[in-house]
């Protein structure tokens, strides 16, 4: 291995949640080292590119606790967090399996780092973002794990089969066919692409993705800035009366929840815990992406009972279908600030995100 290849900064790729296993198969891959080759590839000889290749290609079984490599994920994550030659962690999939192991991380491993870290994730890496983005040199990222790519275009494109060019007399299954086949043969280019605009986003330039939303709830204002913590709700509730509940603290801070297949009244369960600890009417605002039950969008729904959560404590919410388990998918910040700010020529109230990137250049 040359000199130069030894000191490039490292892109690690995070297996620690669900199993990628059909991730591989779905780019043609045989191993795990062929996904590194893939990413390689679209990030450039800028970057080294690793990944644990026993938990890239770990086995997950429902029916008996998921994953069985509970320590060597912990210790996977602990290691590249204290890693300073890792300028980004990218979470591959989330899924499952990932919140039970954090109280096995010494997550204080960050306030030794000398350079600053990205990380990357979404769905169960939700807890994990919010407690790495307390400290000062990690900039957290609530974006798609990459290998969401599939399943949500596979979504987007059972949703959209006229515009595709679908046709319009497919009956179900035929449907599903070309959703999947649509999906599929896009997956690898999206895939790749993803990772060119996390290299952008490391290196200080804006995300091609951007997040538009409707502000709702109170008067819309010019610009605001803001500062967001939160994900999927289902994940970051674990939070709450734990060590880890800080990392939610609400204190000038507004909160991001979007979750997948949950039924309003889960939702509503969900919220109650957060009404019920004192914490929702706290936060400054909501920012509330895309909620799926099991193939319909609710997010209607849960808006008329965040509403009720929230009682008297009137508090601005943006809506947008812009983050989420939806595609296309846009990042946002976690723990740093952005502004909200008022979009002309749209309809009142209309809200884009303006991003400071290069102030978190990697």
């Amino acid at each position: 291995m040359s000199k130069s290849r030894v000191h490039r900064p490292i892109i690690r790729l995070l297996s620690v949640a669900g199993s990628c296993k059909t991730t591989l198969a779905a780019l043609g891959c045989a191993r795990a080292k062929d996904l590194v080759s893939i990413v390689q590839g679209a990030v450039g000889d800028g970057y080294r590119v690793t990944a644990s290749a026993a938990q890239v290609e770990a086995d997950e079984d429902d029916q008996r606790g998921g994953r069985r490599d509970d320590a060597a994920r912990a210790r996977e994550i602990e290691r590249t967090l204290a890693d300073d030659r890792v300028v980004a962690a990218i979470a591959l999939r989330g899924g499952a399996w990932l919140t039970r192991v954090l109280p096995r991380v010494d997550f204080d491993v960050l306030r030794r780092r000398r350079k600053r870290i990205a990380i990357f994730g979404f769905s169960e890496i939700s807890p994990l973002l919010n407690i790495a983005a307390c400290y000062e040199r990690v900039v957290a990222y609530h974006d798609l794990c990459p290998a969401y790519l599939l399943p949500g275009m596979t979504d987007y494109a059972r949703h959209n089969i006229a515009s595709l060019g679908g046709g319009g007399d497919l009956d179900p299954e035929e449907e599903a066919a070309f959703a999947r086949g649509w999906a599929a043969g896009r997956f690898r280019a999206a895939f790749e692409d993803f990772f060119r605009d996390a290299v952008e986003m490391i290196e200080g330039r804006p995300s091609a993705r951007t997040i538009i939303g409707q502000w709702t709830n109170t008067e819309p204002p010019r610009a605001a800035r803001v500062t967001v913590v939160g994900g999927n709700l289902t994940t970051i509730v674990t939070l709450i009366g734990t060590e880890y509940g800080d990392a939610l603290c609400p204190d000038g801070k507004w909160l991001l929840l979007e979750d997948v297949r949950e039924t309003p009244d889960r939702v509503d369960r969900l919220l109650s815990h957060l009404s019920l600890s004192g914490l929702l009417p706290r936060y400054e605002g909501i920012l509330l992406g895309r909620f799926s039950g099991h193939g319909t969008c609710c997010t209607g729904a849960v808006v008329e009972c965040l509403k009720r959560h929230l009682g008297r404590a009137r508090r601005p919410i943006v809506i947008t279908e812009d983050i989420g388990h939806t595609w296309p998918l846009s990042p946002i910040p976690l723990g740093r600030a952005f502004e909200w700010r008022a979009v002309r020529g749209k309809r009142r109230g209309t809200v884009i995100a303006h991003v400071p990137w290069s102030s978190w250049r990697v």
